[in-house]
This record gives structure tokens, C-alpha cells and sequence, in this order.
């Protein structure tokens, strides 16, 4: 029999308020001390269920039954929600959720829930889509780290056996939900298990339930709270829903900041008084917070439950990350496009540099065509210094700095490596060039 771990702090809670009163019970009559033992009796082996694996020792883990245990990976971006909400309000609404889900899975029988504990990581704040990469608040983490996090746990829990986890980790960043996509692809290949992200799923009844209450509570487009994806009015209720002691109250006097477009987003958070929130905050309400939280929280259960029962997570309608050219450039095709447009590249410049003595000699003889040295011989590492140059920038301003060299390659460690190589061979081309040039004059003289 599996040895019982450390019970939650609201089953503690929860078995206290019913063991304590008991002395107080002599004098009620049988029936109602019947109703209150099964009250309990029915409500405990759901909580019981649910395990932190935080408090657990080798024992206790080993004794789970692996084909029926959900481990749950949950955790939320740090990141700025303006001065009215914490930073880590995605994460409470994450933790709600999953212990939703955690206890409609252990209320099955034979079934256990292993939680992790909270991950506080992500990757690109809402402070990013002004081009604001650093502000107070935002915390956040590169999305191949984000990635290799949840694939070395994913590769951890697959290796012991466990087939099953659910993660709860919303945030709305493309490259965000990409890395944790992209792990949970990597469980799904490996250990032919399930790694789902169920804050991705998003079947046509939950979007349609969520926009009728949306409508119901006049947070459309056309409204106040306009196109608001960040610390407005719906994210605001969420929080006080869960969390209310951790919402400023001053949120219900905010000043609206609304937005029609992606386009309008950018040009309000682009202002440098930009306080960190679209939308109205002051257009909260716990009502729409807590109906909000239920139909989320139902629709994930419920879906938990189907995938449990031999659903295909991926035949689930689930949003696009990207679409049109940039989605292009932010696919994997385009990326092993880019990795082999390298290896290319670095081949030619390895070819050229071997055969370095006998292009000198050769640039020697052309030294009297000026129209062949300018175009084939200036012109082209000037180009080249120019887009290393550009490289090196557009890198630096997202927040890459050379020394992530030393790090595990991946696509902006590839940049990189080419931009500096690139930059490297072109400089030697021009030095070559100047020196033959000198060389030639003083001939001459």
C-alpha cells in the first residue's frame, strides 16, 4: 500500500475543521454526526490523492503506480502586470487551475496526481510587443532555456516511467507556448507517453462559452477594455477571483489605455509613461473573474479526463501560433533552413581561407581593373561588415550578448557564430586588399 504523503495545507485545513469540533459533538443527535463523518469520508480520498512531490521521499515516489499518476507541471511567467497586479499573476491563475484538475483526476479511482512544484519562468513579457525589453517586474528567461527545463523534466519523469503529464504554464508570448510545445512533442516521440499543455487546448465550446460571457459582461472589442491581451479588465478578474488580496484597489479608478489593434498596442506601450496594462482595470468584476476561472477550469478537467481515457491531444483545436511570413520565420523549416545556409557558408569561407595565398596572387594581377576590384573585391566584404554589423545589433537589442557563445548552440547562437565569422573574413579581405594595394603603389613608384 502506498504510504501516505503530507497532506495539502487545505486537506489539513479541511480534516481539522471536522476532527476538532468532536468533543463539541456529544450532545447532537446520531443522524447529524453520521453526515458530517461521511461528508468527510467523501470528500478526503480526493484530496488524499493529490501528491507534492516536493514532500515525498524515494519511497513514496517509487510506490506510485506510473500508468495511473498525472504528474502536473505548473508555473507562471514573471512578468510586469502594471501597478495594480503582481508579477507572478499568471502563476496564480495557473495553480488555481491545475488543483482543479489535479482533484477531478484523483477523484477517480485508482487514479493519483504527482505535482510539481511551481516553475516561475517564461519566456517575453508583454513589455516586449512596445520593444520595452527590460521593465520593472518582468523577469523572464530565453525560450531554448524555457524549453530545456521542461524537456529535462519531461526526460526525468519519462525515464522513471510515468506517461502522463499535464502542464499549466498560460501565457499568451508565440514563443512561449512554442517551447513548451516543442517539449512536449520531444515526451510525446521519446517515451510514447502524453505531455499536454492544457492552457493550449482550446476546443470551439470553451471559446464560445468564454465570448458569451465576454458579451455578458461588456469587455468586448467595441468597449472600453477594447483589444486588451495584458492586465486590463479580463485579466484583472481573474486575479481577484483567485487572489483578490494581491490586486491594488486603486485598479478601479485606472485610466483606460484602449486598443483596437496590435498596431495600437504598440504605440500606447511605446509611450514612456506607459504604466504596463492595456485595456480598463477599473472595468473588473470577482463575478466575471470567478465564471471565467469555472469554465476554464471545467473544460480543462474535463479534457484532462478525455486524454486519460485514450483522446488524441493533438486532434484538439488548438490556437495558431503564427501565421503569414513571420509565422515562416519563426518555423522549424526556416531554422534548419538557417542551419544549413551556415554550414554552407562556413564551408566557402573554410574553402577560401586555404586557398588564401593563391587569391592574394590573383588580386595582385587585378590590381590595375578597377571596376573588377570594386565589385569583386571591396564591394563584397563591405556588404559583408555591413550585415555582420546588422546581425550583431538586431541580437544585442533583443538581448543576446556574445559571451552566450559559450552556451549550447541554438538559432541566435548561430547568428552569431556566422555574423562574427562573417565579420572576421571580411575585414581579412579588405586588410589583403589594402596591402596589395600599397604594394602595387610603391612598384610603381
Amino acid at each position: 500500500m502506498l504510504p501516505r504523503a503530507p497532506l495539502p495545507n487545505n486537506s489539513r485545513i479541511l480534516t481539522e475543521s471536522f476532527v476538532r469540533p468532536i468533543g463539541c459533538l456529544r450532545g447532537l443527535t446520531m443522524p447529524i454526526l453520521a453526515v458530517v463523518i461521511c461528508t468527510v469520508a467523501a470528500l478526503y480520498p480526493a484530496y488524499a490523492q493529490v501528491y507534492r512531490v516536493q514532500e515525498m521521499n524515494t519511497t513514496q515516489i517509487q510506490s506510485l503506480d506510473r500508468l495511473h499518476t498525472a504528474a502536473i507541471l505548473v508555473g507562471g511567467i514573471l512578468e510586469e502586470h502594471g501597478p495594480y497586479l503582481p508579477s507572478y499573476t499568471d502563476g496564480y491563475v495557473n495553480e488555481y487551475i491545475a488543483q482543479q484538475v489535479a482533484n477531478a483526476i484523483a477523484a477517480r479511482p485508482g487514479w493519483k496526481v504527482l505535482m510539481f512544484p511551481p516553475i516561475p519562468l517564461g519566456t517575453s513579457g508583454a513589455n516586449d510587443i512596445p520593444g520595452k525589453l527590460r521593465f520593472p517586474g518582468t523577469y523572464d528567461a530565453r525560450e531554448s532555456t524555457l524549453r530545456a527545463i521542461f524537456v529535462d523534466l519531461a526526460s526525468d519523469l519519462g525515464d522513471q516511467g510515468f506517461r502522463w503529464i499535464f502542464v499549466f504554464h498560460g501565457h499568451g508570448a508565440p514563443t512561449h507556448r512554442r517551447a513548451l510545445d516543442e517539449a512536449a512533442s520531444y515526451f510525446r516521440a521519446k517515451y510514447k507517453g502524453h505531455m499536454v499543455n492544457l492552457w493550449e487546448i482550446s476546443p470551439p465550446e470553451e471559446i464560445e462559452r468564454l465570448q458569451a460571457l465576454i458579451a455578458a459582461h461588456g469587455l468586448d472589442y467595441s468597449s472600453e477594455e477594447g483589444f486588451s491581451i495584458h492586465a486590463g479588465a479580463i485579466e484583472t478578474s481573474r486575479l481577484i477571483s483567485v487572489r483578490p488580496d494581491l490586486a491594488d484597489p486603486a485598479y478601479k479608478g485606472a485610466h483606460p489605455l484602449t486598443g483596437r489593434t496590435f498596431s495600437d498596442l504598440r504605440r500606447i506601450g511605446a509611450a514612456s509613461d506607459w504604466p504596463g496594462y492595456f485595456g480598463s482595470p477599473r472595468l473588473s468584476s470577482k463575478e466575471f473573474g470567478d465564471d471565467w476561472m469555472r469554465i476554464v477550469a471545467q473544460t480543462e478537467a474535463e479534457y484532462a479526463l478525455k486524454i486519460l481515457d485514450g483522446l488524441d491531444e493533438q486532434s484538439v483545436p488548438q490556437p495558431k501560433l503564427f501565421s503569414g511570413f513571420f509565422g515562416f520565420v519563426l518555423s522549424p523549416a526556416f531554422l534548419w533552413l538557417i542551419f544549413a545556409l551556415s554550414l554552407l557558408w562556413l564551408l566557402l569561407v573554410a574553402h577560401s581561407m586555404f586557398r588564401f595565398r593563391e587569391w592574394r596572387q590573383m588580386l595582385g594581377k587585378q590590381v590595375d581593373s578597377v571596376q573588377k576590384l570594386l565589385f569583386r573585391h571591396i564591394l563584397p566584404p563591405l556588404l559583408g561588415v555591413l550585415a555582420a554589423i546588422s546581425t550583431v545589433w538586431i541580437l544585442l537589442r533583443f538581448g543576446y550578448t556574445l559571451w552566450m557563445l559559450t552556451l549550447p548552440p541554438d538559432s541566435s547562437y548561430v547568428l552569431l557564430l556566422l555574423a562574427c565569422v562573417t565579420l572576421l573574413f571580411a575585414l581579412a579581405k579588405l586588410i589583403t586588399v589594402a596591402v596589395v594595394l600599397v604594394t602595387a603603389r610603391k612598384s610603381l613608384t
